[in-house]
């Protein structure tokens, strides 16, 4: 038998890691038995998305694996490294043993849970983590499981964004970079941005860091807006999303009539709230707070789009972008990360600089807002068929599935 086991965060819990929800449709029939293991649940969370009857779902529930007695354990040894050395432990190395005991836990759990499964050497199995962070080290540690009964298997880690640029991070850190690079047999980086930046950063490891694009599905094609310049944004309200600097630049657009609608929510919309109210006074203003993706799509099926707009400060592949041209809006995002690969100039949209100046954001807006209706249609078309080239959900995660099952040949 072949089987998937899949290592991830919440999903098909709460909000996040929607992307799997599309993944998890392309499973191809190769594999016998698909597990899902959510290693950050709480004892009474629900599912709150469905998936296919062969796909099982074994959550992890972060309670049963001992927080605290981890984060003693890695006390104790910042203290016996202290008092042998007479030097502290640094942040960075706290923060990676505090690591290497959480996966240590979750690893002997989900072992524990696939007992039952009798997995043999007549078996093959696949350990995908959907991070190149925690779940990466929870993969290699089953891999090293496997590997020592003897049975057939992959270590496998996609790569996205927060767990790719080290400078996102407090001190400039992510644990175990050498370590997961070296253990696992193949990295899929979603943007060439993040392949490129693994590569230059650990080029021993290059032959093994590849590339695999997420995806969306075709739900239909925004409507051409005929009278209010419609400006949307989806998001979560966060400090890097930076929305404060797109507020700031509409309070000097005089242009109207204007809406801004904004999809998300987060810490700071309260803030953005009252800062919106401030400024804008001028423009119809939205804040339409957290939407399912079937909302969004619903939205842009109802609700004529003229832009989109991500003003982000680090990006890996927006999936807001991926939406969005998937419906044929053109759209105007920050040079940051791999958002250059979807926001192309003249395909898709426009690109900003990363620091970009108010009347940069002003003078794009007021370009599209000029299109006429020929200008206008050309430019969705170009969008939809960008992404109907590059985004495609069927297609990436098909190809995506092909890789691993080739991969798994060759373990």
């Amino acid at each position: 038998m072949k089987y998937l086991l899949v290592i991830n965060k919440k999903f098909p819990y709460q909000k996040g890691e929607t992307f799997l929800e599309s993944e998890m449709q392309e499973l191809p029939e190769d594999f016998d038995d698909v597990l899902l293991f959510p290693i950050n649940i709480a004892k009474k969370e629900k599912p709150t998305r469905t998936l296919a009857d062969n796909v099982t779902v074994v959550p992890v529930n972060r309670l049963t694996y001992p927080t605290r007695k981890v984060k003693y354990a890695a006390g104790a040894g910042l203290r016996a490294i202290f008092k042998r050395t007479g030097q502290l432990m640094s942040s960075e190395r706290f923060a990676q043993q505090v690591d290497e005991l959480i996966a240590a836990e979750i690893s002997k759990k989900i072992i524990q849970a696939l007992k039952h499964k009798e997995i043999t050497t007549q078996d093959e199995v696949v350990i995908y983590s959907y991070w190149l962070h925690t779940t990466a080290r929870v993969a290699v540690l089953l891999k090293e499981h496997f590997r020592a009964e003897g049975v057939k298997c992959l270590a496998i880690s996609r790569a996205h964004g927060f767990d790719i640029y080290e400078e996102r991070q407090k001190n400039n850190f992510l644990p175990s970079r050498t370590y997961l690079l070296n253990k696992l047999d193949v990295i899929y980086a979603i943007s060439e941005n993040g392949q490129a930046y693994l590569q230059e950063r650990y080029p021993r490891f290059a032959r093994k860091i590849k590339i695999s694009r997420l995806g969306t599905y075709d739900h239909g094609v925004n409507q051409i807006s005929k009278e209010s310049f419609h400006i949307l944004s989806v998001s979560r309200v966060i400090p890097l999303k930076r929305l404060h600097l797109l507020v700031e630049a509409l309070s000097q657009w005089s242009e109207s009539p204007v809406i801004w609608t904004h999809i998300g929510d987060g810490p700071e919309l309260e803030g953005l709230k009252k800062l919106a109210e401030k400024k804008l006074g001028h423009m119809d203003v939205r804040f339409l707070g957290f939407r399912s993706n079937q909302e969004v799509y619903e939205f842009y099926r109802r609700q004529s789009v003229d832009v989109f707009v991500n003003v982000s400060s680090t990006e890996g592949i927006p999936v807001s972008i991926m939406e969005a041209i998937s419906f044929g809006v053109p759209v105007i995002a920050t040079d940051v990360g791999g958002s250059r690969e979807i926001a192309v100039q003249g395909q898709t949209g426009f690109l900003l600089p990363a620091e970009f100046d108010n009347q940069q954001l002003i003078k794009l807006l007021t370009k599209i807002k000029n299109w006429n209706q020929s200008e206008q249609q050309q430019a969705r078309s170009s969008a939809k068929n960008f992404w109907a080239a590059h985004y495609q959900a069927s297609a990436n995660y098909q190809a995506f599935y092909q890789k691993v099952l080739q991969a798994l040949a060759y373990a």
